[in-house]
């Protein structure tokens, strides 16, 4: 199985959690996109059954959750609760509903339809803008004395 095929499916449930799409996985675990009773959507991290999982990794995954629970700030996902399934811990976090990411992925998938020979995808404007936030973001993780240290796609986009 490759790293990113995702080891859960659409339409399970995850006690009170309905999973709707993946959204993307990393080295221990998977985000998918879930929706509760009242039908509002979540961004769920998952322990994925394929990975390792350790007293320490689930030591770090509860600090993460403890820590990021208490962040506010706009370019930060708030984790919101805690919970297991089957053994695999899961945190629900606010789902990034607008994402700078897919509209990028449409303007290159466009590109490439059009046969745009030298497609501009990013402006200077929009990536000082985007490296403006993510700055903020771990300006503000850093004033907390927190360190980040994995800086992708998922998190931030």
């Amino acid at each position: 199985m490759q790293q990113n095929e995702p080891t859960f499916y659409t339409g399970l449930k995850i006690d009170n959690f309905r999973l709707l799409s993946h959204i993307g996985s990393g080295g221990t675990a998977e985000v998918w996109e879930v929706e509760d009773p009242n039908l509002n959507k979540w961004a769920m991290k998952i322990f994925s059954p394929t990975r390792g999982m350790d007293e320490s990794a689930i030591r770090l995954f509860k600090l993460e959750f403890k820590n990021t629970e208490k962040l506010i700030h706009p370019n930060i996902l708030r984790a919101r609760k805690y919970g297991e399934y089957e053994n695999r811990p899961y945190m629900i976090f606010d789902l990034c509903d607008s994402s700078l990411m897919k509209i990028l992925m449409d303007r290159m998938h466009a590109s490439k339809i059009l046969n745009l020979s030298h497609p501009s995808y990013f402006s200077e404007e929009l990536l000082a803008g985007v490296i403006n936030q993510v700055a903020g973001a771990l300006e503000y993780l850093h004033a907390k004395g927190m360190v980040h240290q994995i800086l992708n796609r998922i998190i931030y986009w």
